[in-house]
């Protein structure tokens, strides 16, 4: 008798467990959000906060450059009509939002909207290439990460809240990297890619503005101007891909320290991957240190 109420015992916690097992399982495939962003970078920082508990989506998921040069296609209706959640930076960058909003049936983030966000003003023209600032990163990911916590139940949330401070905690780390690079970097410092102009947007870093055109191409004028700096100072010119680097040292005798950095973001095969804006910006920390003088750059 006692054994058969054991087993009968056994027999209850099994199914017990069995249950809650399955019943965590179907929540969780309920709650599975669908979330569309506009452009990868942005999709990547809300990867990195709700990992596997939600379908994260990138309208540029695919296509090559940045959103200016975006082309509509058919299955990004059904995919802003699909989601729960559309996340996007601004209508005066991402431009192809506009045509695509009369079919949104979800909830819409503008980040430009966030209170805090730091935004660069180039003459008439404003710089939305914002994620390259560590502190826009972060105070980003605090809005996403309250808006997300609302969606989930307590289980979720504790996964959640977990992920957000993972990726807090490494964006301090880098942070303190890049302001100790800084402070021993003794060069000015010339940007001429747009997208990476964020992550030197800081008090810290010494940089001389120049003119470029709207695509981003060095004009005459910023040969000149940096031509003329570079008799006076230590110049490190901050290029981007589509930049040809062994011209501009030529121009220059080699006088002038070039580093080349990949502002674009590109996602795997699998899809969109939580750690490319962290390891991003760890790169290009990496190779800023190309900009110290020889001895300095371990």
């Amino acid at each position: 008798m006692i054994f058969f109420k054991l087993k009968l015992f056994r027999l209850s916690v099994i199914a017990f467990l069995i249950f809650n097992y399955c019943s965590i399982n179907i929540i969780f495939a309920q709650k599975k959000l669908r979330i569309v962003t506009s452009n990868i970078p942005i999709a990547a920082i809300v990867k990195a906060i709700v990992k596997d508990l939600a379908k994260v989506e990138s309208l540029e998921f695919g296509q090559t450059g940045c959103s200016h040069g975006y082309q509509l296609r058919p299955g990004d209706i059904y995919k802003v009509q699909s989601a729960d959640l559309i996340i996007y930076i601004d209508d005066r960058f991402e431009h192809y939002m506009t045509k695509l909003s009369s079919f949104f049936q979800s909830q819409v983030i503008r980040l430009s909207e966030i209170e805090g966000i730091s935004l660069i003003h180039n003459r008439a023209s404003t710089n939305w290439h914002i994620w390259y600032d560590i502190n826009n990163v972060k105070l980003i990911s605090l809005e996403l990460y309250k808006l997300f916590e609302k969606q989930f139940d307590s289980y979720a949330r504790q996964m959640l809240f977990e992920n957000y401070q993972k990726l807090i905690v490494q964006l301090n780390i880098i942070q303190e990297k890049q302001i100790d690079l800084f402070k021993i970097l003794s060069t000015d410092i010339i940007v001429l890619d747009s997208a990476i102009e964020y992550f030197f947007n800081c008090n810290k870093a010494k940089v001389v503005k120049v003119p470029t055109n709207c695509h981003g191409a060095v004009t005459l004028s910023a040969m000149q101007q940096i031509k003329s700096l570079s008799k006076e100072r230590s110049l490190c010119l901050i290029l981007g891909q589509r930049h040809e680097i062994t011209h501009l040292s030529v121009l220059f005798n080699n006088k002038i320290k070039v580093v080349r950095l990949e502002s674009e973001m590109c996602p795997t095969k699998e899809g969109i991957d939580d750690k490319l804006i962290l390891s991003k910006l760890y790169d290009i920390i990496a190779k800023l240190h190309d900009c110290l003088p020889h001895g300095n750059g371990s």
